[in-house]
């Protein structure tokens, strides 16, 4: 596998050459810079949505798959759930955890969801949807900002404290209790990625990802980035971060080290990234969607929302599609 791909920063030496040697460069580099422009101003494909639910909100964010079905909370104070077999719609109150801009996770037999004004994690049973147990957590306070959490390895994960002064927490996902603080060395408040027997964490403002031990509850590696950290997500055998000014990192699952870092469409402060079908989806307020191929470690297509429809920042992949966010919520049909 490449190292590095579509190098976003290079360094160049210049050597004297014999005249037919320069002019045969000079040939190749017009040839090159001619196949950049044509790539550059290829025009974006168009998003192909399969469904588009908005019967029930009128705006939803954060969101994620599990137990069949897609979790979200939206702008009515409801947890929805979207089952992924037919798009049929539970509307859950949740009116203890108010905005759509609530995290809302699955993983140990439950979902999972982060209040930031109210300090508290609620666990939503699956079979009953009712709220089994909460986990008071003190969240950095915001209306407008995602509670951090991360649920495996047995645990509830949740990034609290303030937006400077930052601890990790761990909380048993049976019981609620307490079980470790782990110090930040960077404040973070761009998701946390329990995958690969590791939890991990960006660190925004040092530009580093956090690898932690479940055994042990410290980090156990420092991994530098090459800008801000946006997002973050696991998958084909790897951690992805995607980053403020577009770029993408690929971090080895197993071993810690950096295997990639590639250019992108996807720029800005907002927007996610997620695995699925086989590819990296990325998006932002700059472009609906981009697709990465993992096996090349490239940016292989970048796409527009159809006329009329407003998407937002969040998605998530299940059932053989995408699910975006926005004035309404759209299933996709990824391309192949």
């Amino acid at each position: 596998m490449p190292r590095l791909s579509m190098p976003i920063i290079g360094r160049y030496r210049c050597r004297r050459m014999a005249s037919h040697q320069a002019g045969l460069a000079i040939g190749l580099l017009v040839f090159l810079c001619g196949i950049s422009s044509v790539a550059a101003e290829e025009p974006a494909r168009q998003i192909r949505i399969e469904t588009e639910i908005q019967k029930f909100f009128r705006r939803g964010d954060n969101m994620c798959v599990g137990f069949g079905s897609v979790w979200m909370m939206s702008d009515r104070n409801n947890l929805m759930r979207i089952a992924l077999a037919d798009n049929a719609v539970t509307e859950i109150p949740f009116a203890s955890a108010p905005f759509e801009f609530r995290r809302v996770v699955a993983g140990e037999g439950a979902a999972w969801v982060a209040d930031t004004v109210g300090h508290t994690i609620y666990k939503v049973d699956p079979k009953t949807n009712l709220v089994v147990m909460t986990i008071p957590a003190d969240f950095p306070v915001s209306d407008y900002a995602a509670g951090e959490i991360g649920v495996g390895e047995g645990s509830v994960w949740a990034i609290t404290g303030s937006r400077s002064d930052q601890i990790l927490r761990r909380y048993s996902a049976q019981t609620g209790v307490e079980q470790a603080t782990i110090p930040l060395p960077s404040p973070s408040a761009r998701g946390i990625v329990v995958s690969f027997g590791s939890i991990w964490v960006a660190g925004t403002i040092e530009e580093q990802l956090y690898r932690i031990s479940p055994v042990t509850s410290q980090i156990v590696t420092t991994i530098d980035l090459h800008a801000r950290p946006v997002t973050l997500t696991s998958g084909e055998e790897a951690v992805w971060v995607r980053e403020f000014d577009g770029t993408v990192q690929r971090i080895d699952a197993s071993s810690g080290k950096l295997l990639a870092t590639f250019a992108t469409d996807a720029s800005g402060g907002y927007g996610d990234i997620v695995v699925g079908g086989g590819f990296v989806w990325a998006n932002s307020a700059a472009v609906p969607l981009v697709q990465m191929d993992p096996r090349t470690n490239s940016q292989r297509a970048r796409f527009d929302a159809p006329p009329g429809s407003a998407m937002g920042y969040r998605m998530t992949y299940g059932g053989g599609s995408l699910w975006l966010g926005g004035t309404a919520l759209f299933r996709l049909k990824p391309p192949e």
